[in-house]
């Protein structure tokens, strides 16, 4: 893989179990890794629902290969916040995996 195609600095967010002041264990989003990424979106429309109109963005973004990385994660970039919905190795060759995205609203 050519490292010019990944030309976007991504950050990988989990959902992670820690710990408040009191001790009780609370769920929330934090880094996991921080890589180089191509972001392509591949669709886009538009909807109106209860009298909101709403977006909806696919993007399919592409890292280096990476298999800790799995759906139900989010991807950060720019403020931007996509929702992975597939993780697609490239086994073969392990050259790369991309990442099937909702752009969250």
């Amino acid at each position: 893989m050519q490292a010019g195609l990944l030309n976007n600095r991504v950050e990988i967010w989990h959902f992670h179990a820690t710990e408040d002041e009191t001790g009780a264990t609370v769920q929330q989003w934090a880094v996991f890794l921080r890589l180089w990424a191509n972001i392509r979106h591949i669709s886009g429309s538009q909807a109106i629902k209860a009298d909101t109109q709403m977006e909806s963005v696919k993007a399919s973004i592409r890292i280096r290969f990476n298999e800790k990385i799995q759906s139900g994660m989010q991807v950060r970039y720019r403020g931007e916040i996509y929702q992975i919905d597939a993780v697609l190795h490239d086994y073969q060759k392990k050259t790369y995996t991309d990442l099937v995205c909702l752009k969250v609203e």
